[in-house]
């Protein structure tokens, strides 16, 4: 094995051991493996979050912390964002992750203020990304055409 490893690398890695998975093998971790307990998981998932960012941001924008856009909301987007909220909280419980792991804040006001109508368009929204518009983009779009914020 050599000494160093490239960024994409490791994030394949890791995405298999957060899906509760051996690299190697590929096969599903045992019930009792600590890659199968929900905080392993979770802790995963968040590193996967900042590598994410790490790889999408160039140099001289990365910082330590992740960047959170106060956008200001008009009072029929603030409807929207509550029935996101919602959306995400019930998601979350459904899923057994944290609701910042589904999509944060500024990530759910960026959606609305920037009317989003395309799971490409979630895509390309800054800490929420292509994986999580394949996984969640139908819903949120649903929630979105029902506020009339995504026509």
């Amino acid at each position: 094995m050599g000494s160093t490893m490239d960024i994409p690398e490791a994030i394949g890695i890791i995405q298999l051991l957060a899906d509760g998975m051996d690299p190697q093998t590929k096969v599903a971790f045992a019930y009792d493996s600590p890659y199968q307990h929900p905080q392993i998981a979770r802790a995963l998932y968040v590193a996967l979050q900042i590598l994410a960012r790490y790889v999408s941001e160039p140099l001289d924008e990365r910082t330590d912390s992740v960047p959170q856009q106060d956008v200001q909301l008009t009072p029929s987007e603030e409807v929207a964002y509550k029935a996101l909220k919602v959306w995400r909280t019930k998601k979350a419980s459904e899923e057994g992750y944290p609701a910042y792991a589904v999509a944060n804040n500024a990530a759910l006001k960026q959606m609305i203020k920037f009317r989003a109508k395309t799971t490409d368009d979630l895509g390309k929204i800054k800490a929420f990304g292509d994986k999580r518009a394949q996984r969640y983009g139908h819903e949120i779009l649903e929630i979105l055409q029902a506020q009339q914020l995504g026509s």
